[in-house]
């Protein structure tokens, strides 16, 4: 007759499944936690899919040392819940055979972590108690048991093949009978198996609730300036070229005035009627004459550095003359001006010049000169209402005063600007 295996065989091959399946859902639940950290790159991202987030929600950030304490318990909870399953399992068979003691090892795997995922949802729900909404109490149930039981299916085959190892090499006498016990005896082994489960169930349960009770770890709040906004004003030199200057498609020859030959300056302003005009005036500070080109080049910045949408048109205005073109020489100390023409604006809330760029034609560098947002001081807007031709000086005008050096322009942007042909300058009644 063909001896049975000895009762005393199991308690040993369930002790070290019990044990091994402890130890790797200790090890994944450990390993899923630092992939979830940030940084950890896309190649150990990919593996998720193998080690499932199985540790308890809601307790990210949690504090030293709960993040090791907490799947401890978890551990010891997973591996008394297979030291109770797997001996009753293998009670119901006399003589099991490897591949069959495999496959029920890693069932019983399966089912334990399985509840050990509805313990951690326990857990979690006595950690919050009492609940923001009833209807959500038993929410977190089924993604934890399934997580448990997906666990059991990825690495439920350790514990199942170190179950048969154990089986195979155990040096137990397999001669002995068994013998039949007692439904009392039976009954009482059952209740001894599964009281450490109900231990570990509980110590588990308060581990949830005292880690969701510790303080989170919180990084102090730094306070950073917030960056600088970035301006875009417009370029020194044009895109656009005068037509027939240096750097065009048909330069004309001849010495033109460069934006380091000439000194720009504002003039004295005008106003009337709601109209505005103000005086622009280059000066020859070179050695040499110099050739000025048709018209001036000149856009605006806003005190804050950003380039205005202003539309600029040759011509004249209500209070500007546009003489026409004509060649202008200037010799080295001479000046020639030109006037600009616009409507007044309301200005109050809404950007208005704070730099003006100006070049004696476009392709020339461009001289940056400061304008003014308020009404202090002189501006176009306080100017007697008189007409002055380009080239005329004022002669009530002092010549310390012929230069504002900040005027005000009540422009803004979608403004149009007229803006006349150079003339040379000549003193009043000349």
């Amino acid at each position: 007759m063909t001896p049975q295996r000895p009762v005393s065989v199991r308690p040993a091959v369930a002790l070290w499944a019990a044990v091994t399946a402890a130890g790797v859902w200790l090890v994944a639940t450990l390993i899923n936690q630092w992939i979830a950290a940030p940084g950890t790159g896309p190649v150990i991202t990919a593996l998720k899919p193998l080690i499932p987030a199985t540790g308890p929600s809601g307790l990210a950030g949690i504090p030293a040392p709960w993040p090791f304490l907490v799947p401890l318990a978890a551990a010891l909870a997973l591996g008394s819940l297979l030291l109770a399953l797997l001996p009753a399992v293998l009670r119901q068979v006399p003589r099991p055979k490897p591949l069959a003691l495999f496959l029920a090892g890693w069932a019983c795997v399966v089912a334990a972590a399985a509840l050990l995922g509805a313990l951690l949802a326990l857990g979690a729900i006595v950690a919050g108690w009492p609940p923001a909404r009833w209807s959500f109490i038993f929410s977190g149930v089924q993604p934890q048991v399934g997580a448990g039981a997906y666990w059991g299916l990825v690495w439920g085959w350790i514990p199942a093949a170190v179950a048969v190892l154990v089986s195979r090499h155990s040096t137990e006498a397999a001669t002995a009978p068994s013998g039949r016990k007692s439904p009392a005896w039976r009954g009482t082994r059952a209740i001894v198996d599964i009281l450490p489960a109900l231990g570990f169930a509980v110590v588990l349960v308060a581990a949830i609730s005292l880690a969701a009770a510790a303080p989170r770890a919180t990084t102090p709040a730094v306070s950073e300036p917030p960056p600088a906004p970035k301006h875009f004003g417009h370029p020194d030199v044009s895109a656009a070229v005068e037509e027939g200057a240096p750097g065009s498609a048909h330069p004309e020859g001849g010495h033109w005035c460069s934006g380091d030959a000439v000194h720009s300056e504002f003039g004295i302003g005008d106003a009337a009627t709601g109209h505005r005009s103000q005086l622009l005036r280059v000066t020859n500070t070179s050695g040499q004459a110099c050739r000025l080109g048709n018209y001036p080049d000149i856009v605006f910045d806003n005190a804050e550095g950003d380039a205005m949408n202003v539309l600029f048109y040759r011509g004249g205005s209500f209070m500007t003359e546009d003489a026409g073109l004509a060649a202008v020489i200037l010799e080295p100390g001479s000046s020639a001006t030109a006037e600009l023409g616009w409507n007044a604006m309301a200005t109050a809330g809404v950007p208005t010049p704070g730099t003006a760029l100006v070049a004696p034609y476009a392709g020339a560098a461009r001289a940056r000169l400061p304008l003014r947002s308020g009404r202090e001081g002189h501006s176009a807007a306080s100017a007697p209402d008189t007409i002055r031709h380009p080239g005329e000086r004022d002669p009530e005008v002092p010549d310390r005063e012929r230069a504002d050096p900040s005027p005000v322009l009540d422009i803004t942007d979608g403004s149009a600007v007229a803006i006349t042909a150079w003339a040379r300058e000549v003193a009043a009644g000349s």
